[in-house]
């Protein structure tokens, strides 16, 4: 069903995450891509410049990173766990101030995040306990959103997974990956006070034949047209969906089978970055795929995305 892709794929940072890279973020400024890799707590950002590769580790697991609004980023937000927390690049551990705790006394810990155009940070939770026959864990994920004025504020509730978050253009539209229950959300957007209302189902992975053809939809980003570019975990593949018509336009095929996240970047936006993961590969799997866990870099994809917006507060 899915559309094949011209798109030429080259590996930026080989096997640069021991368990789950994903959180890709594009500074424009400096050239760089910051990403995260889960398990081992570690925060990294290649120079696509000097091509070379940085890394800090915070203690606990480490979800997602999101730069502060400054000339040059200096401050960052993770998840970490079920916290928020606020560190400096100079002096991570000891600068790492928690900002909130979310989903208190439940098996939880954040997943993904992206800010809106107004500089409002959303980030959503998932079960860490989940099994999709379990009825007990299949609400246990939220969405929220912290403002600018470091308040936090629950936008959605009742996921299993919360994984890629995306705006249209206009922002009147909402979009978020719910990865176990293969289901992509669409909620109604007000940019200007940053409320996510009327949530529904805009595509459901199991309609898709054959079933497993586009795995779980995880990280995803949104081009200049409107489109969702889903990364597709468990199929070795982005596709990008019209979300008008649900209809795949256009899929980058990854040397990895697990595809976690993407976002557009380099100097015209039009560089597609893509992470990928290496957990739940046995040994021999690994072998067949040497580069999961690596970060990847598709160009002469057919469109391209916007900067990737740091938290204004």
């Amino acid at each position: 069903m899915s559309v094949s892709s011209s798109a030429v794929v080259s590996v930026l940072a080989k096997n640069a995450c021991d368990s789950e890279g994903r959180g890709l973020f594009w500074d424009e400024k400096s050239h760089r891509l910051y990403y995260i890799d889960i398990d081992t707590g570690s925060v990294q950002r290649y120079d696509t410049v000097k091509k070379s590769n940085e890394k800090i580790t915070l203690d606990g697991q480490v979800t997602f990173l999101i730069p502060v609004d400054a000339p040059e980023y200096s401050d960052f937000i993770v998840g970490n766990g079920r916290n928020l927390t606020k560190f400096s690049w100079s002096d991570a551990r000891n600068t790492a101030k928690v900002l909130h705790e979310v989903d208190h006394g439940l098996p939880t810990r954040f997943n993904d995040a992206k800010c809106d155009s107004r500089g409002r940070l959303w980030a959503g939770t998932m079960a860490t306990d989940y099994d999709v026959t379990a009825v007990s864990t299949a609400g246990q994920g939220s969405l929220y959103r912290l403002n600018a004025d470091q308040s936090l504020t629950k936008g959605a509730d009742n996921i299993v997974l919360s994984s890629g978050i995306a705006w249209n253009a206009d922002e009147t539209k909402l979009f978020l990956s719910d990865s176990i229950a293969r289901l992509v959300y669409v909620f109604d957007y007000d940019a200007s006070t940053g409320n996510a209302s009327n949530r529904r189902v805009l595509m459901n992975f199991e309609q898709f034949k054959p079933a497993n053809d586009f795995g779980l939809p995880d990280g995803m980003t949104a081009d200049v047209d409107g489109h969702l570019w889903i990364a597709c975990y468990g199929a070795s593949k982005v596709t990008c969906f019209d979300p008008e018509t649900c209809k795949p336009l256009e899929s980058v095929t990854l040397p990895a089978s697990n595809i976690t996240s993407c976002c557009f970047g380099g100097a015209q936006f039009n560089e597609l970055f893509v992470s990928s993961s290496t957990l739940g590969l046995s040994e021999e799997q690994k072998k067949a795929e040497p580069l999961a866990g690596s970060i990847f870099s598709a160009t002469k994809v057919h469109s391209h995305g916007s900067r990737s917006i740091p938290f204004r507060g």
